[in-house]
């Protein structure tokens, strides 16, 4: 059997305070496109661009549902995606985004990203 074994890293990405509620925002980590938002005090980090045609989801709007997880809309056509799953809830994607556990430590902000090296 052949296993890959992954690595963890924390990526600090800003302060809490640098991040306003419910602004997505974009950080690039190993050369990839990450998106983080802050909403009431959590923060989620998803895939910063759209499954469907590979647009920078950045100036998406984020929808708020009360007991339920927010989601972000494609500003280009309208697909909106799960932030706490990274899942396609409404078409035309149909491919989720990979999520990405962030971690608070001293009012700073982490991403935690596995590398498979």
């Amino acid at each position: 059997m052949l296993y890959k074994v992954k690595k963890m890293e924390r990526v600090l990405v800003g302060f809490v305070d640098d991040f306003d509620d419910s602004v997505p925002e974009s950080v690039e980590i190993n050369d990839k496109l990450i998106l983080v938002v802050k909403i009431d005090d959590k923060f989620y980090a998803v895939d910063a661009i759209c499954t469907h045609q590979e647009v920078e989801l950045t100036d998406g709007k984020i929808l708020r549902f009360e007991g339920k997880c927010p989601q972000i809309v494609c500003p280009a056509h309208l697909g909106r995606f799960d932030l706490c799953t990274g899942k396609a809830v409404y078409k035309p994607p149909k491919k989720p985004l990979n999520t990405y556990e962030v971690e608070i430590n001293d009012n700073q902000v982490f991403i935690v990203i596995l590398d498979s090296d």
